[in-house]
């Protein structure tokens, strides 16, 4: 069961979450049919969810839906658009009472931070090195989500709070 798609930021590859703990990676051919990548699918933790993709096209991020509490980063071959697992990955997300993901992920638009709104916990925010992709939670994270307001509210964390 396909969970969410991300598309490389040069539009050749074509990156699928699946229910099946893995990430499907595609390359888009000439007429717009896709084709499976070499090696593809690349395993992750429990039935990824989330996916975001650096600006740059160099790191791709997808979360647990359940329970595991857990990010895999990959680093992204540019020629092929193969996954690799990237030094550290997967990576420990903050406990979660209510042990479920996030359904969403994004990065900012420096490529800098990867923010992921938690049900339970607040917005989770982690900085991102651009040498090798590995994350690191950022202090004060994850940040509270305002009483009643839910996850959506985490477009409203302070960006000076973070950088």
């Amino acid at each position: 069961v396909p969970t969410n798609v991300a598309v490389h930021p040069s539009g050749h590859f074509v990156y699928v979450t699946a229910k099946n703990n893995a990430v499907y990676a595609f390359s888009v051919e000439s007429n717009g049919s896709l084709k499976l990548v070499a090696g593809s699918p690349f395993p992750t933790q429990n039935d990824p969810e989330a996916l975001a993709i650096d600006p740059n096209g160099h790191y791709l991020y997808t979360n647990d839906a359940q329970k595991a509490n857990k990010i895999d980063a990959f680093s992204i071959n540019q020629t092929d658009g193969a996954l690799t697992p990237v030094p550290g990955s997967p990576f420990a997300q903050t406990p979660n009472p209510c042990d479920d993901g996030s359904d969403d992920m994004a990065i900012d638009s420096s490529g800098k931070f990867l923010i992921l709104p938690q049900y339970c916990t607040g917005t989770e925010v982690y900085r991102i090195d651009s040498a090798n992709g590995s994350i690191a939670q950022v202090p004060g994270s994850p940040f509270p989500v305002p009483a009643n307001q839910g996850p959506q509210a985490a477009s409203s964390i302070d960006r000076k709070s973070v950088v």
